[in-house]
Protein backbone atom coordinates (compact mmCIF):
# COMPACT_ATOMS: atom_id res chain seq x y z
CA UNK A 1 0.00 0.00 0.00
CA UNK A 2 2.92 2.23 0.95
CA UNK A 3 4.10 1.60 -2.50
CA UNK A 4 0.62 2.55 -4.14
CA UNK A 5 0.38 5.74 -2.53
CA UNK A 6 3.95 6.78 -3.71
CA UNK A 7 2.77 5.43 -7.63
CA UNK A 8 -0.24 7.48 -7.66
CA UNK A 9 1.37 10.95 -6.35
CA UNK A 10 4.33 10.58 -8.54
CA UNK A 11 1.60 10.07 -11.23
CA UNK A 12 -0.09 13.02 -10.10
CA UNK A 13 2.71 14.92 -10.32
CA UNK A 14 3.78 13.64 -13.90
CA UNK A 15 0.28 14.57 -14.98
CA UNK A 16 -0.04 17.87 -13.14
CA UNK A 17 3.51 18.90 -15.11
CA UNK A 18 2.27 17.81 -18.60
CA UNK A 19 -0.95 19.87 -18.01
CA UNK A 20 0.86 22.53 -17.10
CA UNK A 21 3.24 22.66 -19.50
CA UNK A 22 -0.16 22.46 -22.40
CA UNK A 23 -1.98 25.42 -20.45
CA UNK A 24 1.63 27.29 -20.67
CA UNK A 25 2.00 26.93 -24.16
CA UNK A 26 -1.46 26.84 -25.58
CA UNK A 27 -1.64 30.15 -26.86
CA UNK A 28 1.56 29.80 -28.85
CA UNK A 29 0.84 26.08 -30.55
CA UNK A 30 0.30 25.72 -33.89
CA UNK A 31 -1.07 22.26 -35.08
CA UNK A 32 1.18 20.10 -36.95
CA UNK A 33 9.80 5.64 -27.77
CA UNK A 34 8.99 7.01 -27.01
CA UNK A 35 10.04 10.07 -29.39
CA UNK A 36 8.37 12.03 -32.11
CA UNK A 37 5.60 10.87 -33.56
CA UNK A 38 6.72 11.87 -37.21
CA UNK A 39 5.83 9.87 -40.13
CA UNK A 40 7.69 7.63 -42.13
CA UNK A 41 11.39 5.21 -41.36
CA UNK A 42 12.89 6.38 -37.93
CA UNK A 43 16.24 4.79 -36.79
CA UNK A 44 16.78 5.54 -32.93
CA UNK A 45 19.82 5.41 -30.73
CA UNK A 46 19.76 5.99 -27.15
CA UNK A 47 23.03 5.83 -24.66
CA UNK A 48 23.18 6.72 -21.00
CA UNK A 49 23.42 5.38 -17.46
CA UNK A 50 20.97 2.21 -16.36
CA UNK A 51 20.45 1.10 -12.10
CA UNK A 52 19.46 -2.11 -11.57
CA UNK A 53 18.13 -3.97 -8.03
CA UNK A 54 16.62 -7.12 -8.04
CA UNK A 55 15.98 -9.25 -4.45
CA UNK A 56 15.96 -12.24 -7.06
CA UNK A 57 19.16 -11.24 -8.94
CA UNK A 58 21.72 -10.50 -6.29
CA UNK A 59 20.02 -7.69 -3.90
CA UNK A 60 22.61 -4.97 -4.64
CA UNK A 61 21.95 -1.95 -6.41
CA UNK A 62 24.20 -2.51 -10.00
CA UNK A 63 25.44 1.04 -11.64
CA UNK A 64 26.62 1.03 -15.44
CA UNK A 65 25.86 1.92 -19.27
CA UNK A 66 23.02 0.85 -21.44
CA UNK A 67 22.68 1.97 -25.09
CA UNK A 68 19.42 0.91 -27.35
CA UNK A 69 18.45 0.93 -30.99
CA UNK A 70 15.22 0.51 -32.52
CA UNK A 71 13.86 1.35 -35.74
CA UNK A 72 10.28 2.24 -36.35
CA UNK A 73 7.74 2.99 -39.33
CA UNK A 74 4.61 5.38 -38.65
CA UNK A 75 1.88 6.63 -41.30
CA UNK A 76 -0.80 9.13 -40.68
CA UNK A 77 -4.26 8.41 -41.69
CA UNK A 78 -7.22 10.42 -41.39
CA UNK A 79 -5.89 12.30 -38.19
CA UNK A 80 -4.70 9.36 -36.50
CA UNK A 81 -1.15 8.54 -36.09
CA UNK A 82 -0.39 4.81 -36.30
CA UNK A 83 3.36 3.89 -35.13
CA UNK A 84 5.53 0.31 -34.96
CA UNK A 85 8.71 -0.29 -33.02
CA UNK A 86 11.41 -2.93 -32.99
CA UNK A 87 14.46 -2.60 -30.68
CA UNK A 88 16.94 -4.39 -29.11
CA UNK A 89 19.32 -2.96 -26.01
CA UNK A 90 22.59 -4.25 -24.50
CA UNK A 91 23.48 -3.10 -20.23
CA UNK A 92 26.98 -3.50 -18.63
CA UNK A 93 26.85 -2.57 -15.11
CA UNK A 94 28.73 -3.34 -11.46
CA UNK A 95 27.83 -3.31 -7.82
CA UNK A 96 30.11 -1.56 -5.40
CA UNK A 97 32.17 -4.73 -4.80
CA UNK A 98 33.02 -4.75 -8.50
CA UNK A 99 30.81 -7.56 -9.56
CA UNK A 100 29.89 -7.24 -13.18
CA UNK A 101 26.51 -8.12 -14.86
CA UNK A 102 25.25 -8.22 -18.15
CA UNK A 103 21.51 -7.42 -19.51
CA UNK A 104 19.93 -8.08 -22.95
CA UNK A 105 16.86 -6.34 -23.78
CA UNK A 106 14.49 -6.51 -27.22
CA UNK A 107 11.13 -5.26 -27.71
CA UNK A 108 8.22 -4.68 -29.58
CA UNK A 109 5.41 -1.44 -29.78
CA UNK A 110 2.56 -0.32 -31.83
CA UNK A 111 1.58 3.22 -30.76
CA UNK A 112 -1.71 4.99 -31.98
CA UNK A 113 -2.05 8.49 -31.02
CA UNK A 114 -4.95 10.99 -32.27
CA UNK A 115 -5.09 15.21 -32.03
CA UNK A 116 -7.36 16.27 -29.18
CA UNK A 117 -6.19 19.99 -29.20
CA UNK A 118 -3.75 22.27 -31.02
CA UNK A 119 -0.40 20.64 -30.54
CA UNK A 120 -1.48 17.65 -28.20
CA UNK A 121 -1.79 14.10 -29.27
CA UNK A 122 -2.67 11.67 -26.97
CA UNK A 123 -3.80 7.64 -27.62
CA UNK A 124 -2.60 4.45 -26.20
CA UNK A 125 0.43 1.66 -27.08
CA UNK A 126 0.58 -2.24 -27.26
CA UNK A 127 3.93 -2.99 -26.32
CA UNK A 128 6.05 -6.49 -25.56
CA UNK A 129 9.67 -6.83 -24.22
CA UNK A 130 11.85 -8.89 -22.96
CA UNK A 131 14.90 -8.90 -20.45
CA UNK A 132 17.55 -10.99 -19.25
CA UNK A 133 20.23 -10.89 -16.35
CA UNK A 134 23.44 -12.29 -15.74
CA UNK A 135 25.70 -11.75 -13.07
CA UNK A 136 29.27 -13.34 -13.87
CA UNK A 137 31.05 -13.37 -10.43
CA UNK A 138 28.58 -14.77 -7.90
CA UNK A 139 26.06 -16.70 -10.17
CA UNK A 140 27.26 -17.36 -13.59
CA UNK A 141 24.83 -20.67 -13.61
CA UNK A 142 21.41 -18.91 -13.33
CA UNK A 143 20.16 -15.98 -15.76
CA UNK A 144 17.20 -13.53 -14.62
CA UNK A 145 14.52 -12.46 -16.90
CA UNK A 146 11.64 -9.70 -16.89
CA UNK A 147 8.97 -10.18 -19.57
CA UNK A 148 5.44 -8.43 -20.33
CA UNK A 149 2.70 -7.44 -22.44
CA UNK A 150 1.38 -4.37 -21.88
CA UNK A 151 -1.48 -2.22 -22.68
CA UNK A 152 -1.13 1.63 -22.22
CA UNK A 153 -1.65 4.98 -22.09
CA UNK A 154 0.73 7.47 -24.46
CA UNK A 155 0.60 11.16 -25.13
CA UNK A 156 2.88 14.03 -26.92
CA UNK A 157 2.72 17.64 -26.51
CA UNK A 158 4.64 19.87 -29.33
CA UNK A 159 5.73 23.03 -29.17
CA UNK A 160 6.96 24.85 -32.38
CA UNK A 161 9.81 27.14 -31.24
CA UNK A 162 10.11 28.26 -34.98
CA UNK A 163 10.06 27.57 -39.07
CA UNK A 164 13.18 24.83 -38.67
CA UNK A 165 13.09 23.92 -34.60
CA UNK A 166 9.82 21.97 -32.62
CA UNK A 167 9.99 20.53 -29.16
CA UNK A 168 8.84 17.64 -28.59
CA UNK A 169 7.26 16.17 -24.89
CA UNK A 170 6.30 12.26 -25.10
CA UNK A 171 4.87 10.14 -21.93
CA UNK A 172 4.43 6.29 -22.08
CA UNK A 173 2.60 4.90 -19.09
CA UNK A 174 1.34 0.94 -19.48
CA UNK A 175 -1.67 0.75 -17.06
CA UNK A 176 -2.33 -2.84 -17.42
CA UNK A 177 -0.25 -6.17 -18.32
CA UNK A 178 1.01 -9.79 -17.88
CA UNK A 179 4.78 -10.78 -16.87
CA UNK A 180 6.83 -13.39 -16.07
CA UNK A 181 9.51 -13.20 -13.68
CA UNK A 182 11.63 -16.22 -12.58
CA UNK A 183 10.37 -18.31 -9.59
CA UNK A 184 11.76 -17.55 -5.93
CA UNK A 185 13.71 -20.49 -6.35
CA UNK A 186 15.96 -19.34 -9.27
CA UNK A 187 13.93 -22.16 -11.86
CA UNK A 188 16.30 -20.93 -15.04
CA UNK A 189 19.93 -23.23 -14.38
CA UNK A 190 22.02 -22.14 -17.94
CA UNK A 191 24.76 -25.58 -17.34
CA UNK A 192 22.08 -28.49 -17.73
CA UNK A 193 22.97 -30.33 -20.66
CA UNK A 194 21.45 -30.23 -23.71
CA UNK A 195 19.73 -26.77 -22.96
CA UNK A 196 18.45 -25.24 -26.00
CA UNK A 197 17.86 -21.43 -26.59
CA UNK A 198 14.04 -22.52 -26.72
CA UNK A 199 14.26 -24.10 -23.92
CA UNK A 200 15.30 -20.61 -21.97
CA UNK A 201 12.54 -18.66 -24.32
CA UNK A 202 10.28 -20.99 -22.90
CA UNK A 203 10.73 -20.82 -19.48
CA UNK A 204 10.52 -16.84 -19.77
CA UNK A 205 7.25 -17.00 -21.90
CA UNK A 206 5.45 -19.08 -19.31
CA UNK A 207 3.57 -18.52 -15.71
CA UNK A 208 2.59 -15.08 -16.72
CA UNK A 209 0.59 -12.69 -14.11
CA UNK A 210 -1.63 -9.97 -14.31
CA UNK A 211 -0.32 -6.57 -13.18
CA UNK A 212 -1.45 -3.39 -13.19
CA UNK A 213 -0.41 0.28 -12.77
CA UNK A 214 0.37 0.43 -9.19
CA UNK A 215 -0.41 -3.25 -8.29
CA UNK A 216 2.75 -5.04 -8.57
CA UNK A 217 4.22 -3.38 -11.15
CA UNK A 218 4.72 0.89 -12.20
CA UNK A 219 6.26 1.85 -15.21
CA UNK A 220 6.98 5.22 -16.76
CA UNK A 221 8.64 6.57 -19.54
CA UNK A 222 9.17 11.00 -19.93
CA UNK A 223 11.31 12.57 -21.96
CA UNK A 224 11.83 15.65 -24.38
CA UNK A 225 12.96 16.04 -27.51
CA UNK A 226 14.37 18.73 -29.88
CA UNK A 227 13.54 18.28 -34.30
CA UNK A 228 14.92 20.15 -36.73
CA UNK A 229 13.53 19.94 -40.12
CA UNK A 230 16.54 19.26 -42.61
CA UNK A 231 14.19 19.29 -45.62
CA UNK A 232 11.11 17.66 -46.73
CA UNK A 233 11.62 14.05 -46.54
CA UNK A 234 14.09 14.50 -43.62
CA UNK A 235 14.27 15.28 -40.23
CA UNK A 236 16.93 14.87 -36.95
CA UNK A 237 15.84 15.15 -33.10
CA UNK A 238 18.16 15.02 -30.18
CA UNK A 239 16.58 14.82 -26.97
CA UNK A 240 16.15 13.13 -23.16
CA UNK A 241 14.69 10.09 -21.49
CA UNK A 242 14.03 8.93 -18.42
CA UNK A 243 12.56 4.67 -17.85
CA UNK A 244 11.82 3.84 -14.55
CA UNK A 245 10.26 0.34 -13.76
CA UNK A 246 9.25 -1.24 -10.67
CA UNK A 247 7.86 -4.84 -10.01
CA UNK A 248 7.19 -6.78 -7.06
CA UNK A 249 7.01 -10.45 -8.60
CA UNK A 250 8.68 -13.02 -6.78
CA UNK A 251 10.70 -10.56 -5.18
CA UNK A 252 11.05 -6.95 -6.09
CA UNK A 253 13.29 -5.03 -8.70
CA UNK A 254 14.14 -2.06 -9.83
CA UNK A 255 14.95 -0.58 -12.98
CA UNK A 256 15.76 3.23 -13.51
CA UNK A 257 17.99 4.67 -16.85
CA UNK A 258 18.58 8.09 -17.56
CA UNK A 259 19.57 8.41 -21.73
CA UNK A 260 20.45 10.38 -23.97
CA UNK A 261 19.22 10.27 -28.10
CA UNK A 262 19.66 10.60 -30.96
CA UNK A 263 16.53 9.89 -33.97
CA UNK A 264 16.88 10.62 -37.85
CA UNK A 265 13.06 10.53 -39.86
CA UNK A 266 13.18 10.08 -43.69
CA UNK A 267 10.61 9.10 -46.11
CA UNK A 268 10.19 8.63 -49.69
CA UNK A 269 10.47 11.14 -51.89
CA UNK A 270 6.90 11.55 -53.87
Amino acid sequence: MKFLSQSCKFLLHTIILLCSLFFLFKKNVHSQTLFIPDAGVQVSLHVGNAQYKDLLFNGLRNNGITMFLDVGYAIKAKKLHHEVKVGAGVAKMWNRYGWDSNALQYGVQYRLLTPVSEGFQLGGNVGYGSSFYKNENVDSHHSYWRTNFTLGLSACYQIPLNYQWTLFVPLNVPLIGGMSRPDADRALTLNEPNLQVSDVLKRAHSKFQFVALGYRFFNIELGFSFQVKLNANNRLAIGYQIQYEFTNLSRTSHWLAHLVGIQYSFKKTK
